[in-house]
């Protein structure tokens, strides 16, 4: 798979996008990203009040399993180290 040539356009999509986006950090679960329409589906005021919380507080278990396997999946590959 290409890169991008321009970051900036994955960016005007996550930003554009209707449905919920966030990314959180590995180990700690904590939101570190979420766009402008997963503020308004979580009702919050804006990102702050998400970047507070993390995926345990807003993914039911089902999801819970399902973000290990994806995070899983990423470390095995090196994107969780940092390296990938």
């Amino acid at each position: 798979m290409e890169a991008l040539p321009d970051s900036g356009m994955l960016l005007a999509v996550l930003e554009h996008t209707p449905a919920l986006v966030f990314v959180s950090e590995f180990v700690s679960g904590r939101i570190v990203y979420v766009n402008p329409a997963g503020v308004g589906l979580l009702g919050l005021g804006d990102a702050v009040h998400a970047y507070a919380r993390t995926t345990a507080e807003l993914f039911t278990d089902v999801g819970l399993v399902q973000a290990r396997e994806v995070e899983s999946a990423l470390v095995e590959r090196g994107g969780g180290s940092g390296t990938g």
